[in-house]
């Protein structure tokens, strides 16, 4: 993080050709200055870029106006969306600065679900065959003839079981097996 003072320190030192004493420049900040940064002209304002990538060096101040304005770019995006656009564009914004940012916004807030927790309940039955339990079983892999499927029933009140070999899963094959039960 880069703050304005600091930003145009650095401008500062990217134009003496030299450094030293007489300057008043460090020679290890003006060989890192050197090495990181470049100055790029466009419409005539002197812009921090980096010689990495080539993308604009955003400082402290303007942090909440940029974010604010990629935020509306990508229609509200979510941490990763942003981040991808931040990156395409500018450089040196952490992270952790997005995550704060999107703390804040109340439309963000707004739209996102509360996640309640889930409660269990037992199931309770009352009696024999108030309740079932009913599942399906492929057997597509290893028939046994022209039965592909296994209809398997249990009653929850006594835990007794079912099984019914079927040539499909159709709605019809089921029902019938089910009336037989009842």
């Amino acid at each position: 993080m880069i703050s304005f003072d600091y930003y145009q320190k650095t401008i500062h030192c990217l134009k003496q050709p030299k450094s030293g004493k007489a300057i008043g420049i460090d020679t290890k900040f003006h060989f890192w200055c050197k090495k990181n940064f470049k100055i790029d002209i466009t419409s005539g304002i002197e812009i921090l870029c980096s010689t990495k990538n080539g993308r604009r060096i955003v400082v402290i101040e303007s942090y909440f106006a940029i974010l604010k304005d990629i935020h509306k770019k990508t229609g509200h995006g979510a941490r990763d969306k942003m981040g991808h656009e931040m990156n395409e564009h500018y450089y040196w914004i952490p992270a952790q600065v997005i995550d704060i940012f999107l703390q804040c916004c109340t439309s963000c807030i707004v739209r996102k679900s509360v996640k309640l927790p889930v409660t269990r309940t037992a199931i309770i039955s009352v009696g024999f065959l108030t309740r079932l339990q009913i599942d399906l079983i492929d057997f597509r892999t290893r028939p046994d003839k022209e039965f592909q499927w296994i209809l398997h029933c249990r009653d929850h009140y006594s835990k007794y079981s079912w099984g019914y070999p079927l040539v499909s899963k159709e709605a019809q094959r089921v029902a019938d097996h089910l009336l037989t039960l009842f």
